[in-house]
């Protein structure tokens, strides 16, 4: 069973817009409140994006992320690593609604997945700027680096992952 998180926008018909982030029935219930309590009208609801944090990657208990993943693709130790941090970076951009995590964190996941080297794990995580950033104790992920981590999670979720 997958947690669907929604993106939508409301936009009333005065041009005020709010975004909101949740379950569909969620978004519903806010904009039911936008109209009833004459906040405004809902001119239209756009930009319904669904983000699947699916249970065969994530583990969520309120802001903790763990990958349950039983593999993550890579061809080598440090693809494994590079992936690792981007699906574990996206399950952050998620549920913490940051695009950025510690790199203790991220090290930790890599060790759970044997993709953990000690020697070459700053490097490895500063090879890809295309994806990921390194800012002092944090790494960022990027836009294409979700854009990424979107097509890992969906190779994990068809069992394609090796």
């Amino acid at each position: 069973m997958s947690k669907e998180i929604i993106e939508a926008e409301i936009i009333a018909s005065n041009g005020t817009k709010i975004k909101l982030r949740g379950s569909a029935e969620e978004i519903k219930k806010v904009a039911d409140l936008f109209v009833n309590q004459k906040i405004g009208d809902a001119g239209q609801i756009t930009g319904n994006k669904t983000l699947i944090l699916s249970d065969n990657v994530f583990d969520i208990e309120g802001e903790k992320i763990n990958l349950v993943a039983k593999d993550i693709p890579g061809r080598d130790m440090k693809n494994r690593a590079i992936n690792t941090a981007l699906v574990y970076l996206y399950g952050v951009s998620k549920v913490r609604k940051t695009d950025e995590a510690n790199k203790k964190e991220i090290r930790e996941t890599c060790k759970s997945y044997g993709c953990f080297d000690n020697s070459n794990f700053a490097a490895h995580m500063k090879s890809n700027k295309h994806f990921l950033i390194s800012k002092g104790d944090n790494i960022k992920i990027t836009k294409p680096g979700l854009n990424k981590a979107e097509e890992l999670i969906k190779e994990i979720n068809e069992g394609k992952s090796k």
